[in-house]
């Protein structure tokens, strides 16, 4: 195995899962709300204000707008996927641990160990206090700027650049 030159280490928590989902939120996503709300003014309007009646259909199709935009939120992404994860690790968060080499990025997180070739980095996204990695497979690694052990935030993005260098870099 080679010498490390960064370690970063982090928990699957609620918070950091939905930077990582609201990172990826899509434009629709929100719009759900909005509209959801606006129908919800307009449909008490209709009802106190003018006193007309409303149709069941249109109400229905308001809780619909709200229901899909609650789920597709951030928040509640996040709380699912943590959610997930303690189940899966009979309810802890165990922590992960992201080192990355000249010739690979390992993953481990408590027995499980996996290994990724740095041409499989398609996106390398800055949000906020942390370095998304995005790979093939729709794999995301967060790696928050607090979590760097060896090495500093700084200078990793300058090295996964170099070594990503097909990758498709934003910053948000």
């Amino acid at each position: 195995m080679e010498q490390p030159r960064f370690e970063c280490r982090f928990r699957h928590e609620r918070a950091l899962l939905r930077e990582v989902f609201r990172a990826y939120r899509r434009w629709w996503q929100p719009a759900f709300f909005v509209y959801a709300a606006v129908m919800a003014v307009l449909l008490l309007c209709q009802a106190v204000l003018w006193r007309e009646p409303v149709s069941a259909t249109s109400v229905a199709f308001c809780i619909a707008c709200a229901t899909i935009g609650f789920c597709a939120s951030p928040r509640r992404q996040a709380i699912a996927a943590e959610r997930q994860h303690r189940r899966r690790f009979d309810g802890e968060l165990p922590e992960v641990t992201a080192t990355f080499s000249d010739g690979e990025i390992l993953l481990r997180e408590r027995r499980d160990e996996q290994h990724f070739d740095y041409a499989q980095v398609e996106r390398i996204r800055r949000r906020g206090p942390m370095t998304l990695l995005v790979l093939r497979g729709r794999l995301t690694i967060p790696l928050p700027d607090a979590g760097f052990t060896k090495g500093d935030a700084a200078s990793f993005g300058a090295f996964i650049r170099a070594r990503c260098p097909e990758a498709k870099t934003d910053r948000r």
